[in-house]
């Protein structure tokens, strides 16, 4: 599987499994059986050069003790076995790029073939070690082949993907997310006094911290963060302002770099803990690779949201004759 962001995008409009919706279905917004196209049409193909090409009429494929088989004779064959999928693949290339246009977004072929390039030189690196690819001896490219993934398919998923960043890159306002880290207290049990006993716990550690007399880092190494964040200082990275609750936000969004809240208590999922977060950075001052990493984790929170919304707002309908019924006779 194509380890990128594109395919999480991909199986989101496809739904779970890849399987595409039952045959003759309308999904999206329908207010009759025919609808009048509210923008012009966009084009459903890609680049000639990601295609293979056809065989030509009365072109012979293969023979078999001479007898020769034609490209006629397997298209049938090919249709049942990969059509509804391209089918799909199709439905969500339009689906996107009139999304697109109505945004008046623009794409052009070289930003996608430089993100296919990036993506393909990740997915090599990722994917030495895989065990069919050095049994077989595979390239990259045949991996990603036996992997469902030929290059016609990865440019219109990388399309797809590239198409969701620009829509999404019109919303993005970095001064709503914070890079904060947090001091996490949890009660050693159930009952009141191991509860009052965490709180006590987290008022002394704001205390010392606020006297100087202890450092964040010895801190974080005393309270009840598991060990992965206990080695990155207790950071949690950017986060939004949503993503905290309602009574947390302005505590949050009030500090200043280096500033730290007083103990918090946060019920949830049946325990109560106390948290003290610290402002690392703010996003409205975040420049270089801090506002890359910025963007590209606004992006991909986006990407869901916005195919959810686009496929809601598309009247779309497939036909028998666009999705062979496995094992009809």
């Amino acid at each position: 599987m194509f380890p990128t962001a594109l395919l999480a995008a991909v199986f989101a409009l496809q739904g779970a499994g890849q399987k595409p919706p039952p045959t003759g279905t309308t999904q999206g917004t329908q207010t009759g059986a025919a609808q009048t196209q509210t923008s012009p049409p966009v084009p459903a193909g890609i680049p000639d050069k990601y295609l293979a090409p056809a065989p030509g009429p009365g072109s012979a494929i293969a023979r078999v003790d001479g007898q020769s088989i034609f490209g006629h004779d397997v298209e049938s064959l090919l249709w049942e076995a990969f059509g509804p999928q391209s089918v799909e693949d199709v439905i969500n290339l339009v689906m996107i790029r009139r999304a697109a246009t109505k945004e008046n977004v623009h794409v052009t072929t070289a930003e996608i073939e430089k993100r296919l390039k990036d993506n393909i030189k990740l997915f090599d690196e990722q994917s030495k070690t895989d065990q069919q690819r050095v049994q077989q001896n595979l390239t990259v490219e045949q991996l990603l082949v036996q992997k469902g993934f030929p290059m016609s398919r990865l440019y219109v998923d990388t399309e797809i993907e590239v198409t969701l960043d620009k829509i999404a890159e019109k919303g993005f306002k970095p001064d709503a997310y914070v890079k904060v880290s947090v001091l996490l207290y949890k009660p050693t049990g159930p009952t009141a006094a191991d509860i009052a006993t965490a709180q006590q716990n987290a008022n002394a550690a704001v205390a010392r911290l606020k006297a100087g007399t202890s450092k964040w880092e010895a801190e974080v190494a005393k309270c009840s963060l598991p060990p992965e964040f206990i080695s990155k200082g207790g950071l949690l990275g950017w986060l939004e302002q949503s993503t905290f609750p309602a009574d947390v936000a302005p505590k949050v969004m009030a500090l200043q770099p280096g500033q730290f809240t007083d103990a918090i208590k946060y019920e949830g999922q049946g325990i109560t803990t106390y948290q003290v977060f610290r402002m690392e950075q703010l996003g409205s001052k975040a420049v270089g690779a801090d506002l890359d990493g910025l963007k590209a984790r606004y992006l991909q929170s986006r990407h869901q949201p916005l195919l959810t919304s686009i496929r809601a707002a598309a009247k779309i309908e497939r036909f028998p004759t666009t999705a062979p019924i496995a094992g009809k006779s």
